[in-house]
């Protein structure tokens, strides 16, 4: 395993002599082989070694015991440990994030202070061949952009750079790098729950893929490994492509020519795309978008009406106008409101739970004057109140259901059917100008505006969830 490291590292250049390393140590298996690898390379390249240590608190006794291991471990290397214990539980509150997310903001952001302070050259983790298998597959089957790159060997991090030289070799030779070396290690328990999406790839597709090839980590990371170098030069065109779309710019918000922009190739629109996202988000963490959103941008760009908008991730909105997209940022997105979106008359709306599709059509090319799934919505375009708006529940709501005389309380709709408690509040309200109720996807639809034999022009709107949760939710879905 030591030299297959050794030319991993040699041949990406993770490692300098001389340089002061920190190195991220859990206690697991993966980071106390990782420890042992870089004492036992200390001497050779004249390195200065510091141990970081993040105690989560997430597990009581448990975690304080491996902090405790750590600092043992550390001490018998003759190495110094510094550890942090971060309030996780209260930035998952404030962030509005999962334990998980909360955890490794606080861990990373305790990395980037130690970096800084001790004016560190490389921060080194332990993700090894199997963590890249996982994510690959894991941001594969999410539809992140860009995602069969998987887990970069370095990039920059604080004033140094991240390097991952186990990416070369898989758990398996690292447990038995651990078992050659009399190196003692802690389980943490929770790497085995189902309730995590990177344990159910591990435990269960992961094998699958070993059997069929028991070298397979070492495949994908040479996929990655081109995939990014691809990446690289498709970024750099997509750069030069972008600045001749852009007509304006600022740190809030970006104007870019359509044509000039539809102009380039998909592979470089898609990239320009995530350029500008990236530049405009104030939470890079929260501005990765994926395709449904890359989706809905292109389809913005490139319908037949000449205006429609979209709200995306990292509180950026796009707003089309003819051949003029403007593309803000959340602090100066004019009329924008963070709890309710206008539809437009014809066009796409992207929020957070989803995106509503809508289309107007001559009223003889629908059959019935519902649609037979709630999850789509007709109505006489000459009945309904305009502008339409997207919101999500308050106080008092209430609406006239079809096919009822009368009204009933939106909560009690929702609770008769069966909505889980944490979407009732995401459910998304389309209202007309007046804040009349006229349909909530999937569970019910107002009575008023229905088509009939005197309807000239239908208006349809399909709400398309992101969350799978919606459709779950709702009964014969």
């Amino acid at each position: 395993m030591k030299q297959t490291v050794d030319r991993f590292i040699e041949k990406h250049g993770l490692l300098s002599a001389g340089a002061k390393v920190l190195a991220a140590v859990s206690g697991g298996p993966d980071s106390a082989a990782l420890l042992h690898y870089l004492v036992s390379r200390k001497e050779e390249l004249g390195l200065r070694l510091l141990v970081l240590h993040v105690d989560h608190g997430l597990r009581g006794a448990a975690s304080r015991q491996d902090r405790m291991f750590v600092e043992t471990l550390s001490r018998s290397h003759g190495v110094q440990c510094i550890t942090a214990e971060p309030d996780v539980k209260k930035e998952a509150e404030k962030s509005g994030t999962s334990l998980q997310e909360a955890a490794r903001y606080c861990r990373y952001r305790f990395f980037e202070q130690v970096m800084n302070e001790y004016e560190g050259d490389y921060l080194v983790t332990a993700h090894h061949g199997d963590d890249q298998v996982e994510t690959m597959l894991m941001r594969q089957v999410r539809g992140a952009a860009g995602g069969m790159k998987g887990i970069p060997v370095k990039r920059p991090f604080a004033a140094g750079i991240l390097v991952r030289p186990f990416l070369a070799v898989e758990k398996d030779s690292l447990i038995a790098y651990c078992r050659e070396n009399g190196i003692e290690y802690r389980i943490d328990p929770t790497n085995e729950k189902d309730s995590y999406t990177r344990n159910r790839f591990r435990k269960e597709v992961l094998p699958f893929l070993k059997e069929e090839n028991p070298k397979v980590h070492e495949r994908f990371q040479q996929q990655s490994e081109w995939l990014a170098e691809d990446d690289d030069f498709l970024g750099e065109l997509a750069e030069e492509g972008l600045e001749k779309a852009v007509t304006g710019k600022n740190p809030e918000q970006v104007t870019l020519s359509i044509p000039e922009f539809l102009s380039m190739p998909n592979p470089l629109q898609r990239r320009a795309f995530h350029l500008i996202l990236n530049y405009l988000s104030k939470d890079t963490e929260k501005s990765m978008a994926r395709s449904i959103h890359m989706n809905a941008f292109s389809d913005l760009l490139r319908q037949t009406h000449p205006s429609g908008n979209l709200d995306l991730p990292g509180a950026v909105s796009v707003r089309r106008s003819y051949g003029v997209c403007v593309i803000s940022s959340g602090a100066e997105s004019p009329g924008r409101n963070t709890d309710s979106w206008q539809l437009p008359e014809s066009g796409m709306v992207v929020f957070k739970e989803g995106k509503i599709e809508v289309s107007n059509a001559l009223s003889e090319e629908y059959s019935s004057p519902v649609p037979e799934s709630l999850w789509t919505y007709y109505g006489d375009r000459n009945l309904l109140r305009l502008p339409l708006t997207v919101r999500f529940r308050k106080a008092g709501d209430r609406l006239v259901p079809f096919g009822m005389t009368g009204s009933r309380k939106l909560k009690d709709l929702l609770i008769d059917k069966k909505v889980p408690r944490d979407l009732r509040d995401r459910w998304p309200v389309i209202t007309d100008a007046d804040d009349r109720i006229l349909w909530l996807p999937g569970l019910a639809r107002a009575a008023c505006a229905c088509l009939t034999e005197s309807t000239e022009t239908a208006l349809s709107m399909t709400f398309i969830p992101d969350d799978p949760g919606f459709k779950k939710s709702v009964k014969g879905h």
